[in-house]
């Protein structure tokens, strides 16, 4: 109940009995009179019964205007003054009282703010010396995390009941797909991309081994993602101390070319199996014949040769049809290197290693962001032992190293003085045993360059002789938007969330579990009107999740709404959404099961939800879609927290909790700011006592505004 409610009762309460007592009293001595007493007694009344009611109906008023005065002046500026103060101490220490009310009220708000100023500052220096003494951790944990959002293979981390804890960029995009809502999130069911009997059967197979006293233990399993991403997941265990399993890291490696390469390979050695096995017997049995039967006669002869020749060419043939750009080599595991790196590291191993002088020619700028796929360790060995016996045979220790471009192949060249190299030189060279600075390799330079699919010869021109190494070229535009982007330490990434290991399994009775431990959707709409009822339909829709605290603004739904009508100019004015930006947007039939999905297993939050949920309900019937899950609202959790403030639009709510609006009255603008507000109103009514959701809306229910309907 307001304060000021309790107060009109109060003051009703007491003119009773002040009334009353005087009527008790003036009964008890109307008793006590003699009859000529109350003769004396009714004249003297019915003379000045105008006085005497009049002076009553004085005295309640002049009582209610100076008790009104009091409860504006000294009453109900305590009762905001004790709701502000709550503020500060919770959710905004920056707020400051407004300084209303009587002077012995306005001292103390003066008294309240400038404690609170000290306050702020003292909580300033203390959160300063704590940030510089736990930075270490925090960078740590963060280098943690940014080095697993950047890592170039898929990492998922679930606790025992399926849910996500942590994901990386690759992950997301594995299996996020065009459609909104849609993919992988923190708090979301890992079952929605990943087949459970699937992962039940990795995690068997863990626990199996684990009984096993296996001390690596890992299951490995093939998936196939909604984009088509043919996954290869590696299942390993998390385990605490008492070696007991309390979640699981999904590890993705993309083997789609990989599956696709073998796949054409495998069919390539089927081909050339079965049509060298026909032209094989067909070759075979003419020799044969040659050979068994001495007497035959030139033209018999001839047809025998013509048969051998034939099928040798038709041999000829397959191979030269199911081998066209098919490498039947092993696939060695080549990665992108920048070709200036690479050169690079060439000059510094041929000085460092064999003692030699080289000189780098200048790189272009067409070779800024040209990488080329090498391996990085063989083709280092294999070049250095090409740079000493070309310094063997041309007895020089002066080298020069340049790149050139070849369409697909960048050319690595090592130029010398002296003679060419020729040919069987090089022969000699790439087919020998490789040995450089003791070591022995079991390759020879041709293996080495065969698999790296590259070529190599030797030639001059008119800067000297040289010998060039081509290495497939791998470009990368100068492209912003695709560049990786660099980590920073100062920003912690919101794809993870460790405190989900503790987070209740989604069985457990929601109305038990407390606010700070659920998983949210924050959500707003915008709409053609005000009367859902009346034909109004949705255009907008804008939320994000939350959970343990944190608004998780990497996992967003937005999108606009084709309602297939026409909206108003004073719509238009408040939402700037116009009719043009509407037209070949998704309609609703398409944008509300992708909305369900994006909430599904969550509460729903929203600031006046009755109107948002209202359109939801009207717009989901038509479809077959009834949203059941529970849902709180902002509006009435603040007049639940603050009863005696007066306004509690969400601008206004904002500002005394001292969040800054951005993008007002757009759906995912007026979600963000939200969702800002509700996380500060659940720690204020923790204070008060309401924790849970079931006392959340209880005491919601109670509010004045809970009697709105839409």
């Amino acid at each position: 109940m307001k304060l000021k409610s309790r107060f009109l009762l109060w003051f009703i309460f007491v003119t009773i009995a002040i009334y009353g007592t005087l009527f008790a009293t003036g009964f008890y001595i109307w008793n006590g009179m003699s009859e000529a007493q109350r003769n004396e007694v009714s004249i003297i009344f019915q003379a000045n019964s105008t006085l005497i009611i009049s002076s009553m109906i004085a005295f309640f008023v002049t009582m209610g205007f100076a008790m009104n005065w009091l409860f504006n002046s000294y009453m109900m500026p305590l009762g905001r003054m004790v709701e502000e103060i709550e503020i500060i101490n919770t959710v905004n220490p920056s707020y400051r009282l407004k300084v209303e009310g009587g002077g012995g009220i306005r001292r103390l708000a003066g008294m309240v703010n400038r404690a609170a100023d000290t306050l702020e500052s003292l909580q300033k220096d203390v959160n300063e010396k704590i940030h510089d003494a736990s930075r270490s951790i925090e960078e740590e944990k963060n280098t943690f995390a940014s080095l697993i959002a950047e890592l170039n293979e898929g990492v998922i981390i679930l606790n025992n009941d399926g849910v996500i804890l942590l994901y990386n960029r690759m992950a997301q995009e594995f299996f996020s797909t065009a459609k909104a809502g849609d993919g992988i999130g923190l708090g979301r069911s890992v079952f929605s991309v990943i087949d459970r009997n699937l992962l039940g059967h990795a995690l068997d197979d863990i626990m199996e081994q684990m009984k096993r006293e296996n001390t690596h233990p890992a299951s490995y399993f093939i998936v196939l993602s909604k984009k088509g991403h043919l996954l290869n997941v590696e299942a390993v265990p998390i385990l605490n101390q008492r070696h007991q399993m309390t979640g699981t890291i999904l590890i993705m490696y993309d083997i789609t070319k990989q599956m696709e390469s073998e796949s054409k390979r495998e069919l390539v050695i089927t081909n050339l199996s079965e049509g060298f096995r026909s032209a094989i017997a067909g070759i075979r049995a003419a020799s044969e014949i040659l050979m068994d039967y001495k007497d035959l006669t030139i033209e018999e002869k001839e047809k025998f040769l013509k048969i051998i020749h034939d099928e040798s060419m038709k041999m000829s043939l397959l191979v030269e049809e199911n081998t066209l750009g098919i490498s039947l080599h092993t696939q060695w595991p080549l990665a992108d290197i920048l070709a200036s790196d690479l050169i690079i590291m060439l000059k510094m191993k041929l000085e460092d290693r064999l003692g030699f002088h080289a000189e780098i020619d200048s790189v272009g700028e067409e070779f800024a962001f040209l990488q080329v796929k090498a391996e990085s360790f063989t083709f280092l060995h294999g070049f250095l032992f090409l740079a000493s016996e070309v310094s063997r045979m041309r007895r020089t220790r002066d080298f020069k190293l340049n790149l050139t471009k070849h369409d697909k192949f960048t050319g690595v060249n090592l130029r010398f003085d002296g003679d060419v190299i020729l040919p069987e030189e090089l022969s000699n060279i790439i087919t020998g045993a490789m040995s450089t600075t003791g070591e022995q390799l079991p390759l020879s330079l041709k293996e080495i360059i065969s698999r790296h699919r590259g070529e190599i010869w030797s030639a001059s021109d008119k800067q000297g002789s040289y010998i060039r190494i081509l290495l497939p070229l791998h470009e990368v535009k100068n492209d912003k938007s695709k560049t990786r982007r660099s980590i920073s330490l100062g920003s912690r990434p919101e794809f993870y969330d460790f405190n989900l290991f503790s987070r209740p399994g989604m069985s457990t009775d929601l109305d038990n579990v407390p606010l700070s431990e659920l998983t949210f959707t924050i959500f707003d709409t915008e709409t053609t009107g005000l009367d859902p009822s009346g034909g109004d339909k949705i255009i907008s829709i804008g939320a994000f999740r939350a959970l343990n605290g944190r608004l998780l603004k990497t996992e967003i739904f937005e999108t606009l709404v084709n309602p297939k009508k026409r909206m108003f100019k004073d719509s238009i004015a408040i939402h700037g959404i116009t009719n043009e930006m509407l037209i070949g947007q998704p309609e609703m039939n398409e944008v509300m099961p992708a909305f369900y999905k994006f909430c599904e297993g969550t509460v729903l939050v929203a600031h006046n939800a009755a109107f948002d949920m209202r359109f939801l309900e009207l717009q989901g019937k038509d479809l077959g879609i009834q949203f059941t899950n529970p849902v709180l609202d902002t509006l009435l959790l603040s007049a639940t927290a603050h009863p005696n403030q007066q306004n509690h639009s969400l601008e206004q709510i904002a500002e005394r909790m001292g969040i800054p609006i951005v993008g007002r009255h757009t759906a995912l603008g007026d979600a963000i700011v939200t969702g800002e507000v509700f996380l500060r109103l659940i720690a204020i009514l923790q204070t008060q006592g309401i924790r849970t959701l079931k006392e959340a809306r209880e005491a919601s229910e109670k509010t004045f505004y809970a009697r709105i309907k839409y």
